[in-house]
């Protein structure tokens, strides 16, 4: 669906809080409230999609973690579906079309006091018009709640963390050393059993045996939990809240856009596949010698019409597309699913998508739809 910049903005969702004036709640703790969702007749706007493939905005909440605090959505407006999307159908400005509910988590551990924390909720939404299948520029608003803290932090056996069979290391410096061997980048994990949000993290995505099995295989993980790990980390790493997840490379820096999803554990594995890096331990013939360097993910593209050439994950994180000898073109990939790695031409601006199992058609974004541009395989 095309964005018309012929249609302004005089149309607007209204999102209406429904929740106390004053959000009294616990260190580590969390409080559900709803949102109220209003829009005019004959528009809509999206849920979720189905596909990678589309572009439309889907409605987002987002607290900034750096607030020491943390959104969750547990669950959308009932909607429909359109095309390989779902949308929430507007039923009139003074009508409520849904409601969403959501989850606000204290993630920092403070300690109970009267003081009042005003916390922002950024809405980012579109609002599309149904019938001439266009959508208005994308609208983004604030929501403020207060709150207050009202009890100190404290681990509970209900609300503990959910055993895994991940290979965690406590150790910042053997996990360098470990993946500097394996030429591997290292998943880096701050939890805490205090934390709701850890305990829900460990439980729906670290505790299952694909993603165990999968970072085991593709990644060294390390892991500091909070009152048991060494507490010189805090001040090293300035860990602002928990849970803080992202991955970094053999040096402990983190890597930029490369933050894993928690909304499944497909998508946490979906969203870290970019840079996995496969780890055969019967590689090394002996204890002395190194371990060779495993080669970055890398596809070869046979173009049936336009350019042939091969196209791989470079250090910077960015997708080189190499054209003969010379001509080379840089993407940055936008996201990817269980089918599509979507990634955008830097120069020219276009879309590509690209299949995550190296073969089938790939596709270039032109005039609003998607286009065959050629073939890929391995």
């Amino acid at each position: 669906m095309a964005i018309n910049p012929i249609l302004a903005q005089p149309k607007t969702v209204d999102f209406q809080l429904k929740a106390p004036e004053v959000i009294e709640i616990g260190a580590g703790s969390n409080f559900d409230f709803g949102i109220d969702v209003k829009l005019p007749k004959g528009f809509h706007i999206y849920l979720k999609h189905l596909s990678t493939l589309n572009f439309n905005i889907v409605t987002e909440f987002k607290v900034d973690n750096k607030t020491g605090f943390l959104i969750a959505l547990k669950s959308e407006p009932k909607g429909s579906k359109k095309g390989e999307s779902i949308i929430l159908p507007g039923q009139g400005n003074d009508k409520v079309a849904g409601s969403y509910k959501l989850s606000l988590s204290e993630i920092k551990g403070r300690a109970k006091s009267d003081e009042m924390y005003k916390v922002p909720i950024s809405i980012k939404t579109q609002l599309c018009d149904t019938k001439k299948d266009v959508c208005l520029r994308p609208q983004e608003q604030n929501i403020i709640l207060n709150v207050k803290i009202v009890k100190d932090k404290v681990a509970l056996k209900s609300r503990s963390l959910a055993k895994d069979k991940i290979n965690w290391l406590d150790d910042d410096n053997e996990a360098m050393k470990l993946a500097k061997s394996r030429g591997q980048k290292i998943l880096v994990l701050y939890t805490a059993d205090w934390c709701g949000p850890c305990v829900n993290l460990s439980k729906e995505i670290l505790s299952k045996q694909e993603v165990g099995d999968y970072l085991n295989k593709n990644y060294v993980t390390f892991r500091y939990k909070d009152g048991e790990s060494d507490d010189s980390y805090n001040s090293k790493y300035d860990i602002e809240y928990f849970p803080t997840m992202y991955l970094a490379d053999q040096n402990m820096k983190p890597i930029k856009n490369a933050d894993p999803s928690w909304e499944s554990p497909k998508k946490f594995i979906n969203s870290i596949t970019k840079y996995a890096v496969p780890y055969n331990s019967n590689q090394v013939s002996s204890s002395t010698t190194a371990p060779s360097s495993p080669s970055r993910p890398s596809l070869n593209l046979s173009i049936t019409g336009e350019e042939s050439g091969q196209l791989t994950l470079a250090p910077s994180g960015n997708w080189e597309y190499i054209v003969g000898n010379s001509t080379k073109y840089s993407f940055t990939e936008n996201r990817r699913d269980e089918h599509y790695i979507i990634m955008l031409n830097n120069s020219s601006n276009e879309w590509l998508a690209v299949p995550v199992e190296g073969k089938g058609k790939v596709l270039v974004y032109r005039e609003d739809v998607w286009k065959d541009y050629g073939i890929v395989s391995k």
